[in-house]
């Protein structure tokens, strides 16, 4: 198994007031923090809501779900 809990660097936008929530530092505009799970959901039509956990389906450096979702994300 791998000891590897790093992937390569994702982008990622937005500020602390909207929807694509991010905080950072001014020097450099490194990401400090930000969202592990994104959801959008339609209360009216429930199947017609989405889903996406950051990186993938498995926590597991190694597995081939590790990063699967990061794509996606």
């Amino acid at each position: 198994m791998s000891e590897n809990w790093s992937l390569e660097p994702i982008e990622v936008g937005g500020s602390g007031s909207d929807l694509n929530y991010a905080s950072y530092r001014l020097s450099g505009f490194s990401v400090t923090a930000g969202p592990s799970v994104r959801m959008v959901i339609d209360v009216g039509q429930w199947d017609n809501s989405l889903f996406v956990n950051n990186p993938g389906q498995s926590g597991v450096p190694g597995s081939a779900y590790y990063s699967d979702l990061a794509s996606s994300w």
